[in-house]
């Protein structure tokens, strides 16, 4: 009864629970040997018809009833229809649906596979709608806007290519981690990663870690090459300490929009551009396995599965935001989700998709920023 209430499930083996839950047991039920649950593994049926009248006692009912994955399928279905969330959104959304309607939970898989069998019909229903509004002749003039035409070779002056070999010899030959530690020095971004705890106390030479742990995970060559004995802040148990309780999406993001903002001040960067304006677009991988977030899409991926990894650069040439999405048709909407990134940092924007849909909001910060949404992602 416990794990049903608490796991929404029944255990495929009742058996396996901490031994302090079955002597706590024992001792309620004053039963004299807790090991005696032993046996009660041995007989399938015995678990089975006590399941049975767990469930009527309790009031849950089995996914396969009309009122549990038939009524989820529903409630799925409405939900993907009226919004953007990604499958993983949506499965969480599913699970507390199911606690809350007292159905038993399935396995992981058949609720992902529910989901992503939703979507498609989903996906698939606003196509034909769509596509049964347009008109002959619009029909027509869409074709016509969506051919491509190739651009002619631009030759670079020599003009150019002197100011490159000039601009190549003045760069100075410096390793990695001196260029980061530079950074760091430069903008502060190391502080705003904080103890998952919250504690408000720092380690000693906490950002030369950091930069270690960043370093490390950015050229995927694991803690080894950067552990230095002798050295506390490179240390190699210093260094998974950090990585296991500083390094988190949230205290990424925060360091990143500090970077952000600082290249912001800088006078190369105002001469490309003033922060207004900003691209997005979406790279697309094949992903051989079934996984949540990989998605149909034959124009992109034949008959497999894929994911798009969309990125926002502001004119300014920083990186401010990147999102793994489906590979579905309808990528071109996870642009809303950067917009509410930047949202929350409190900045102004205009966001012009290429499908014509304008959305403003304030909160001024930032002055105006428009995200302009090519049509490599949907």
């Amino acid at each position: 009864m416990g794990t049903l209430r608490f796991l929404g499930t029944f255990l495929a083996d009742p058996v396996n629970v901490p031994v302090g839950v079955i002597a706590y047991l024992a001792s309620q039920l004053s039963i004299a040997d807790p090991q005696c649950i032993v046996g009660y593994a041995e007989r399938v049926q015995t678990q089975q018809d006590h399941a049975q009248e767990i469930r009527e006692h309790s009031g849950y009912k089995e996914f396969a009833d009309r009122c549990g994955g038939f009524a989820l399928m529903r409630f799925l279905y409405a939900r993907i229809w009226v919004g953007t969330e990604r499958p993983s959104v949506l499965f969480d959304l599913a699970t507390a649906w199911l606690l809350d309607k007292k159905v038993l939970l399935p396995g992981v898989t058949t609720l992902t596979r529910l989901i992503s069998t939703v979507r498609e019909r989903v996906a698939e229903r606003l196509w034909q709608r769509l596509s049964a509004t347009v008109s002959p002749e619009q029909r027509t003039d869409l074709e016509d806007t969506l051919i491509l035409t190739g651009l002619d070779k631009v030759e670079e002056p020599e003009s150019l290519q002197l100011l490159r070999h000039s601009v190549a010899r003045r760069q100075p030959l410096v390793d990695l981690p001196e260029l980061l530690l530079e950074i760091q020095a430069r903008t502060g971004f190391a502080s705003e990663f904080s103890h998952i705890s919250e504690a408000r106390s720092r380690l000693d030479d906490l950002p030369t870690s950091i930069c270690a742990v960043l370093l490390a995970e950015a050229c995927n060559v694991g803690l080894t090459p950067m552990a230095r004995k002798g050295i506390p802040a490179l240390e190699r148990d210093r260094l998974l300490y950090v990585q296991q309780n500083y390094i988190r999406p949230d205290t990424l993001s925060r360091a990143n929009a500090r970077l952000v903002d600082y290249q912001a001040t800088i006078s190369l960067a105002q001469a490309w551009g003033g922060g207004e304006v900003a691209s997005a677009d979406g790279l697309r991988f094949i992903v051989p396995l079934r996984t949540l977030n990989a998605g149909p899409n034959p124009k992109y991926f034949g008959t497999g599965r894929g994911i798009t990894l969309v990125n926002y650069t502001s004119d300014q040439f920083s990186g401010f935001k990147n999102i793994v999405v489906t590979g579905t048709l309808r990528d071109s909407l996870v642009v809303l989700e950067g917009l509410r990134y930047r949202l929350l940092l409190r900045c102004y924007f205009r966001v012009i998709p290429s499908v014509g849909l304008s959305i403003q909001s304030t909160a001024g910060r930032c002055g105006g920023v428009s995200l302009l949404a090519h049509g490599g992602i949907g």
